[in-house]
């Protein structure tokens, strides 16, 4: 027995042995290839060197983010296959196409579509950037082997358009799609209790409808339509195609092939890539047997943009993702503990004259936006605090961005959603009747268990949550009103829970002006009566070492099922994160919506 014994022992530890080596020969190789990554960055970024006469190209390949990648663990879900992808943030990509515009080395744009990795709102920005590109004289030609929608509203701003022969371009108008679940709870036995104040808050319509509401379809059918006309009047004003014949060409779907495309005017011409290669050394009076000289965005972006020498500083502090409570590491969301942080940061630093807060929210716990919101009044106090809005500032992000002096939003930006609710879940009927289980206790107090999630809520129970729910959608009617001059009883009319538009917000004072994050970098200077300045952000990149060991420390599960799920089950996983995170009083966005 003890041989035996001795012989199990050293077998263990000798297996055990074995693991921990291949373990460390799994870090090393990992660790090895990330700072091979990050070597190969370095160099490419030392190693641009523009050339006369060169071709700014833009393929949009590159991953265009709002906030710098601090770290690229979060986004490459340690897909090997995926690190090595190129993010530039929006800022980036927008400084450097301002700086082409006066480089004498680039003479124009070549916008090559081989991918899209943009939202509108951030179309929206690069297309108003391309746009001032062309003042400068230089030229623009576009081409793809098809145009989606959003490709094709970038690509008008081209001195020509190219579509490849038997290539496509979509143009059916626009789509707003819910998925709704309620039949799928019914047939769990779950049943949700929903408490909320607004009749267009419509976050939990999903788990109580089979669809849209009256109230959600209208509000729905307003802002997706004011986007979809401010699209039109973009192509409308670079094509000269009106309006109503664009409307009709998507009615009956007549752009249904490439000589369509062609046809009604959306393209000037169906050329092969090496033909637009052969038309584009003409214009730079390049034989026909020697290369153009292309320079990519991804390579661009890392040439320098030199910043005047000054102590004065516009500091740009994001808050990015769903409002979060508590203190987590997941970096695509705002926990309040971190973000304050960094706004006390820029708030005390005296060579900081303005901040702009940049949006980009559907909203989240409405605690964790009441914390944010008072270190945003604290530092809106002591220096101009110009509000930023990305693709979303709704709800939650809404009552953040109260707080800034001036808001400014693209047109296409999704705000408002001024409401609150609050969500819990009964799921009695499936434990016992479904599964078999039931669950018994002690507490202490009658109410103790509120809140459970193995019986539903009382009529106490459920008054005692909506006083709460009435509470908290007050402080938030306050917090808009004080920070937008308005009466409460204005901020109500158009608030209970309603989603609007950048377009239509601005029409009823829920923001300042139009225009992106450069617009809003030059109200905050003007505020804060500065010619010259610095832009710094907040947070800071950090080193590789703390990036890696921060990684690790996380859900490794998380992570790689968040890096290789199926694109076609993300809805129903973000509905499991929606019903798993989201307890207390909410001012969260109503639902996802998915965007033809």
């Amino acid at each position: 027995m003890k041989s035996f014994l001795k012989y199990l022992l050293a077998s263990f530890i000798g297996t055990f042995i074995a693991l921990f080596i291949v373990f460390l020969v799994m870090v090393g190789s990992f660790v090895g290839t990330m700072m091979n990554s990050f070597s190969e960055g370095m160099k490419d970024a030392k190693q641009v060197k523009v050339k006369d006469n060169s071709i700014l190209e833009l393929n949009f390949n590159e991953e265009v983010t709002d906030k710098p990648v601090t770290n690229p663990f979060e986004f490459s879900g340690f897909d090997f296959s995926n690190f090595n992808k190129k993010y530039i943030t929006l800022k980036t990509y927008l400084d450097h196409i301002n700086k082409a515009k006066t480089d004498p080395k680039i003479k124009g744009i070549y916008l090559n579509f081989k991918g899209f990795n943009l939202s509108l709102s951030k179309a929206e920005e690069i297309r108003d950037a391309l746009l001032n590109f062309k003042k400068s004289g230089k030229f623009i030609i576009a081409r793809g082997d098809m145009f989606t929608q959003y490709q094709y509203y970038v690509a008008t701003v081209a001195d020509k358009i190219y579509l490849t022969p038997e290539g496509a371009l979509l143009f059916q108008g626009m789509n707003a799609q819910i998925m709704f679940y309620k039949k799928l709870l019914e047939k769990l036995d779950v049943k949700p209790e929903v408490i909320r104040h607004g009749k267009f808050k419509s976050a939990v319509e999903p788990f109580i409808l089979d669809s849209m509401s009256n109230a959600n379809y209208l509000q729905t059918k307003v802002y997706v339509s004011s986007l979809w006309n401010h699209i039109l009047e973009g192509i409308a004003a670079t094509k000269n195609i009106p309006v109503d014949s664009l409307n009709k060409y998507a009615d009956l779907l007549l752009i249904d092939s490439d000589s369509a495309a062609l046809r009604y005017g959306f393209v000037d011409g169906l050329k092969y890539e090496d033909q637009v290669l052969e038309e584009l050394k003409k214009m730079m009076n390049v034989k026909s047997e020697d290369d153009l000289n292309f320079v990519a965005m991804s390579k661009y972006a890392n040439t320098p943009i030199l910043q005047p020498i000054t102590s004065n500083k516009i500091a740009i502090v994001y808050a990015v993702g769903e409002i979060a409570s508590g203190n987590g590491n997941d970096n695509n969301k705002i926990y309040p503990s971190r973000l304050v942080k960094e706004i006390r940061k820029a708030r005390k630093d005296k060579d900081v004259k303005a901040i702009v807060l940049r949006v980009n929210s559907p909203g989240g716990s409405a605690l964790s936006a009441e914390i944010i919101w008072r270190e945003l009044k604290l530092a809106q106090k002591a220096k101009p605090l110009i509000i930023s809005m990305g693709d979303l500032a709704a709800s939650g992000g809404y009552y953040i961005s109260s707080a800034g002096d001036y808001i400014v939003a693209d047109p296409t930006t999704i705000t408002g959603s001024i409401g609150v609710f609050g969500l819990l879940w009964n799921a009695k009927g499936l434990l016992n009747d479904k599964v078999g289980i039931n669950v018994d206790g002690y507490k202490t107090n009658k109410y103790a268990d509120l809140g459970s999630f193995y019986r539903p809520l009382t009529t106490y129970e459920r008054q005692k949550m909506q006083n709460l729910v009435e509470k908290t959608y007050h402080t938030f009617l306050k917090r808009v009103a004080d920070g937008r001059s308005m009466t409460i009883a204005n901020v109500d009319s158009i608030g209970q829970g309603r989603v609007w538009s950048g377009l239509n917000a601005k029409g009823i004072g829920l923001v300042d002006e139009f225009g992106g994050i450069e617009k809003a970098i030059k109200i905050a200077a003007d505020r804060a009566r500065i010619k010259k300045y610095k832009v710094v952000e907040y947070p800071k990149k950090k080193e590789f070492m703390e990036l890696l060991m921060e990684s690790l420390k996380g859900d490794m599960m998380k992570t790689l099922i968040n890096a290789y799920l199926p694109e076609s089950l993300k809805e129903q996983k973000a509905m499991v994160e929606f019903i798993r995170n989201n307890k207390g009083v909410m001012a969260l966005m109503p639902y996802s919506i998915i965007f033809n």
